[in-house]
């Protein structure tokens, strides 16, 4: 549902400051919200298990809204040097009231920004889900709570975003790889029989990461522990994400998904303008496709840094804040450097080995093919398991005899392929 907001003052405000007779409450952004406002798992630059272990948790700097380290955060954008943040991971429209009021007693804020919903949707696998009515009410009482303040704490400014398309997510990530499981899918069921795990990567001593990949399913609870203690809840969504789901419930999901955005619609309208507060009301955020590279791979459910910024930018434009829409990413990424092909080779005598590591310009995969020049025999090697910039391989057990080559491709997390390298038959 389109809803028209009243933006007269926001040029007022982005262009002069905070000056005017409606500013009263301090010129900070408080943010109400859940995960995704908090950044939950954003950092998601690594390559192995351990790297990718100690990046599990919230990282604020890149939050949409009250980031400090992004650029196109509201905070950055709107100007703003200090936040009242009360977002939380877990958090639903039933904890809103809760942190409208953690606000106020903060002493305010000039801007309020809110985005829930997605953990109403996001229920247990055989939980109950809240009805429309009982949604709207809590939507309500949360711009109540913010707008009859008393005039020195209450928003001039409240920024509210749609609840996310959460079943899109599922059908866009379900099949992707993650970081410690084969697939998405896999790890949303914890399924602990198809782990794939690179443990570390340690470029001489590989041999020891290389036993510890053989190993860690037998210690794969410590892992399941640390992720789920992160999230505060037990793992998120098995509404819509567990294979236990079925089309019945995810189309229910969906449903109040609706729902809730039709809610908020009509609270915005039944509000704006009252005691003289602004609400503007991003109503594309369902709408926006997100891809594979705005997911983190920590948890194939929130966003990434690149997601967050998209957020951010779809937030701002939604609002009618201003222009500068979501970037998608369609280039194909690069190796930095082609190597000659007697740098792939390593080893001597009847049987040589082929080892090699080089930079890609953005997060890859690595496809991986050899070739028998002698045969006309192509042979698939695998495809690496990680996702950053920098890769290695190794594959033994070659005959010096005959002539081999040796072709990779990297592809990024929005399925962009790039060219084939090779070595040319050596």
């Amino acid at each position: 549902m389109k809803v028209t907001t009243c933006s007269i003052a926001v040029g007022m405000i982005v262009g002069i400051g905070f000056a005017g007779a409606a500013q009263a409450a301090p010129a900070k952004i408080g943010a109400i919200g859940d995960s995704i406002s908090a950044g939950m798992d954003t950092n998601d630059d690594c390559g192995t298990l351990i790297s990718c272990a100690s990046q599990i948790g919230e990282d604020r700097g890149f939050s949409w809204t009250t980031g400090y380290s992004m650029g196109d955060s509201l905070r950055n954008r709107l100007g703003f040097s200090a936040t009242v943040e009360r977002q939380k991971n877990g958090a639903r429209w039933d904890d809103a009231v809760g942190q409208a009021q953690g606000i106020l007693s903060a002493g305010g804020a000039h801007t309020v920004t809110i985005e829930l919903g997605g953990n109403d949707v996001c229920r247990d696998l055989n939980a109950t889900l809240p009805t429309k009515a009982e949604i709207a009410g809590l939507i309500n009482q949360t711009f109540s709570t913010l707008i009859n303040a008393s005039a020195s704490t209450r928003p001039a400014r409240i920024i509210i975003a749609e609840t996310p398309d959460v079943v899109h997510l599922r059908d866009t990530m379900k099949n992707q790889k993650n970081f410690a499981f084969e697939t998405c899918q896999d790890l949303w069921d914890l399924n602990t029989d198809a782990l794939e795990v690179n443990t570390c990567d340690w470029g001489f001593f590989d041999f020891i990461c290389d036993f510890f990949d053989l190993v860690i399913e037998d210690y794969v609870e410590p892992l399941i522990d640390v992720m789920l203690a992160a999230f505060d809840v037990d793992f998120p969504c098995g509404y819509v994400l567990e294979s236990g789901s079925n089309a019945t419930k995810r189309t229910l999901a969906r449903a109040l998904n609706n729902d809730i955005n039709d809610a908020i619609a009509a609270a915005v309208n039944q509000w704006q303008g009252v005691n003289g507060v602004e609400i503007m009301f991003a109503d594309n955020v369902y709408e926006y496709q997100f891809t594979v590279g705005d997911v983190s791979q920590l948890d194939c459910f929130h966003p990434s840094r690149q997601g967050q910024r998209n957020l951010a930018r779809t937030i701002f434009a939604g609002a009618n804040l201003g222009t500068g829409g979501a970037v998608q990413d369609s280039a194909a990424p690069v190796m930095l450097a082609s190597p000659p092909s007697s740098a792939w080779w390593v080893g001597s005598g009847t049987y040589r080995d082929i080892h090699f590591d080089f930079n890609t310009n953005e997060e890859s995969s690595i496809e991986v093919w050899s070739y028998n020049c002698d045969y006309g025999q192509w042979f698939f090697e695998g495809t690496t398991n990680e996702s950053p910039e920098a890769h290695e391989f190794r594959m033994t057990g070659f005959n010096y005899n005959l002539y081999w080559q040796t072709f990779v491709r990297p592809t990024d997390r929005n399925a962009n392929t790039g060219v084939w390298y090779s070595t040319g038959c050596i």
